[in-house]
């Protein structure tokens, strides 16, 4: 097998020489021709910061005081919010990107351009479980555009984001005081209707007893006990007195478990009361940190610079493409060339057909014919090497060169 591999490469590498010349042409050709995209092509500058969300110490020590947003809720929202068409058309506002008469639908193309252009990137590399660090990137043919876009849309993403948690903390504080007020009426209403209840059970028998005694008192001025009617009102009395002893142990128990499900009632408001208020001492505590910034920090720790260097078209890409494309071209034209040529140019091939071989006729090139050959195959290598040679100071000055101050 191995050998067979080989036979075939010679082969190959028997036919590259064989048709050397179009094999230099093509090189020359497709190499230039990729190479010279490389230098053609539109230039792409790329700006990129990197942002530094952190927690402080003061969180550390009022974790269990402060509710503090968290910081791994806000790096999944990075992208989404940094990308939103309202951040946008703020950054587009800022820098005045859009052109004052532009239309509605000029302004939609800028911004979706804008959003596809726009890359964000958490940099799990370098983030801990106390830093999280996220990389904004924007590539552009202008490097001061890509440079001012960058740091444009980080600042008015912090900024943005900043006022969110605020807005956000002085809503639940408005809601938190609502709740508050809410369930201290309805505590007060239910202590109401337990105080009535409770006089309501010891005024009912009380007047009633305190109508007959002075029904019988009225009486006494007129007569004597022993009067009849003083009698029956004795006897009505006495019959109070005990309906009252048998019906209020009865009437006391009702009363009473109407009272206890208020009083239960009552906690359980009163424990939620409890619960809001300290949700409240909690929030507003949230607050003043967010409003101060110390309970989460952003900081860009890496503004975007002017680039210096576009990063697209790569040309020491392209140089090392041109190369390769320049060979597989010109050997796969060569192939295909033979491949494609019938002509009968060996003993074999003609013996292949089936029929007699009378003679082989060899040819024999002149002295003036070979020095020609040599002369034209020495300035094809000559040529090809020095074109070969260019392109890796080419390349040289590519990855060095520019590198140097």
């Amino acid at each position: 097998m191995d050998t067979q591999q080989d036979l075939d490469f010679k082969k190959y590498l028997a036919i590259i020489f064989e048709r050397r010349r179009l094999f230099a042409a093509v090189l020359i050709v497709v190499t230039s021709l990729v190479v010279a995209a490389g230098y053609v092509l539109p230039k792409s500058y790329e700006a990129k910061s990197t942002v530094l969300i952190e927690r402080s110490r003061m969180s550390e020590f009022i974790k269990n005081v402060a509710v503090a947003t968290p910081i791994e809720e806000r790096i999944k929202a990075v992208e989404v919010v940094m990308k939103s068409r309202p951040l946008i058309l703020l950054v587009i506002n800022d820098l005045k990107l859009a052109p004052a008469n532009a239309t509605e639908s000029q302004v939609e193309a800028l911004v979706q351009r804008l959003q596809r252009l726009t890359v964000v990137n958490l940099d799990a590399a370098r983030s801990r479980s106390e830093v999280d660090l996220f990389t904004v990137s924007f590539k552009s043919g202008d490097p001061a555009l890509a440079r001012d876009y960058v740091n444009a849309i980080v600042k008015r993403y912090i900024e943005e984001i900043l006022s969110a948690n605020r807005n956000d903390s002085s809503g639940a504080n408005r809601f938190l005081l609502g709740q508050i007020e809410l369930f201290r009426t309805k505590i007060t209403a239910i202590e109401a209707d337990i105080a009535r209840l409770s006089r309501e059970r010891q005024y009912v028998a009380q007047e009633r007893m305190s109508g007959l005694q002075k029904k019988l008192d009225n009486l006494r001025l007129q007569y004597t006990d022993s009067h009849p009617d003083v009698q029956k009102a004795l006897a009505e009395m006495e019959a109070m007195r005990k309906q009252t002893a048998g019906g209020e142990h009865a009437e006391r128990q009702g009363a009473q478990q109407k009272i206890s499900a208020l009083e239960r009632e009552r906690n359980t408001y009163q424990k939620i009361y409890e619960d809001l208020v300290a949700a409240m001492g909690r929030s507003e505590v949230t607050t003043h940190i967010e409003s101060q910034d110390k309970g989460a920090a952003f900081k860009i720790l890496e503004p975007a610079l002017l680039p210096q260097k576009p990063v697209s078209p790569d040309r020491v890409k392209m140089i090392l493409i041109a190369l390769v494309a320049g060979v597989a071209a010109g050997a796969g034209l060569v192939i295909l060339l033979d491949r494609m040529d019938r002509s009968v140019r060996s003993l074999e091939t003609a013996r292949s057909f089936g029929l007699p071989v009378l003679a082989v006729i060899p040819h024999v090139p002149l002295a003036a014919e070979i020095a020609k050959v040599r002369r034209i195959d020495l300035a094809l290598y000559a040529t090809t090497g020095l074109y070969l040679l260019g392109v890796v100071g080419l390349l040289s000055f590519e990855l060095f060169g520019r590198r140097m101050p």
